[in-house]
């Protein structure tokens, strides 16, 4: 995963550089495993989980990744 400086990056941007740097696209994104690494990037991070995993989702989509909904 890039480097990411979790002070000047929103969430979202967060989530974009997870799923950008996922190397695998034949095997679909865990939400599951995506929320648990953007909250030990972003620990104070308000969001719920269900806000996260739309996040999570649309950027997995954006980077052609098949999602799987396992939170």
């Amino acid at each position: 995963m890039d480097i990411i400086d979790v002070h000047t990056r929103s969430i979202a941007d967060i989530a974009d550089a997870y799923a950008r740097t996922r190397q695998q696209r034949s095997r679909p994104l865990s939400i599951r495993t995506a929320i648990r690494a953007l909250r030990i990037l972003a620990p104070e991070n308000p969001c719920s989980d269900k806000e996260l995993s739309g996040i999570v989702a649309a950027a997995a989509v954006r980077y052609g990744h098949p999602v799987e909904f396992d939170a």
